[in-house]
């Protein structure tokens, strides 16, 4: 803002200029004539005035294909979706070696419909590959009990390459088994300000997944991506949809992120006779 200057002199006091004046006249002629013309509309003597376009671009409003109305919870928590009067969904659970040795006899009498058991994972600043402790038992005691069976890494990975090296992990460990759902790719930005992979862009995260998938599938297993809000934000999931999407948000009765998904994880802290844990709870919606 400009500060008043004592020196000069106050225009307010001084005769209008003559450039001034004529300005002044000029706008009274053209309201006249402005004055005029609305006069002559108002006779009928046809003018006509150009509609109001709208230069706004209309707002796509996001809706979920689920009908959460039709999502039911018994008392234990498990969730099941009820769409029509007609059950579309499997209870399961995941599991790693931070539930320590499970029971899985006791386990599939719990009526669990699948698990998701993770192989291993990346170690977020040095970057090395570890065993999940309790994989092989895992793996080994939900398949002899006939609990359909999938698998996931958690990943660190800060380039395609080592997503790759981390798919043919798992394809390793694996030897051949025959899974009944997918090899899960799980790459989440740590609460650790010396995570590796915490700062890669959207398009190295999105290779990374892309990658690991690709490698999974061409060995013959379906391939699925997990991730909460924040986690799936930081991926192009159009670039990634061939791959269905296993999605974590706890603590709601409907989920809030705008995107579609296979899998909902809805809670981590599940109780099941058998596991001397709390566990996740998941629900996979049919049909999706």
């Amino acid at each position: 803002m400009e500060k008043p200057n004592p020196n000069k002199p106050n225009t307010h006091d001084t005769k209008p200029s003559e450039q001034l004046v004529t300005r002044r006249r000029a706008i009274g002629l053209l309201g006249c004539s402005l004055a005029a013309s609305a006069l002559a509309c108002v006779a009928g003597s046809g003018c006509t005035f150009k509609p109001y376009e709208s230069h706004t671009e209309p707002v796509e409003v996001w809706k979920s294909k689920y009908n959460w109305k039709a999502l039911l919870e018994n008392p234990e928590g498990r969730r099941f979706y009820y769409p029509n009067n007609t059950l579309s969904s499997r209870f399961g659970i995941d599991v790693s070696d931070f539930e320590g040795e499970i029971d899985w006899k006791t386990v599939a009498q719990e009526d669990i419909e699948f698990v998701f058991v993770r192989i291993g994972y990346r170690g977020y600043t040095k970057g090395g590959i570890f065993d999940d402790a309790q994989a092989q038992a895992n793996l080994k005691g939900a398949r002899a009990n006939e609990i359909p069976l999938g698998a996931y890494f958690f990943s660190s990975a800060i380039n395609a390459d080592e997503a790759k090296e981390e798919a043919q992990y798992v394809l390793d460990k694996l030897n051949g088994m025959v899974l009944d759902y997918p090899i899960v790719y799980d790459q989440e930005q740590v609460p650790d300000s010396q995570g590796r992979a915490n700062n890669l862009t959207s398009e190295q995260y999105t290779a990374n997944a892309k990658v690991f998938c690709e490698t999974v599938v061409e060995a013959g297993y379906q391939a699925m991506i997990y991730g909460n809000q924040k986690h799936l934000a930081l991926l192009k999931l159009s670039e990634l949809s061939d791959y269905p999407i296993w999605y974590a948000e706890y603590g709601v009765k409907e989920p809030t992120g705008h995107f579609d998904f296979t899998i909902w994880q809805y809670s981590s802290g599940g109780v099941i006779n058998g596991i001397n844990a709390t566990t996740d709870f998941n629900i996979h919606f049919l049909n999706a």
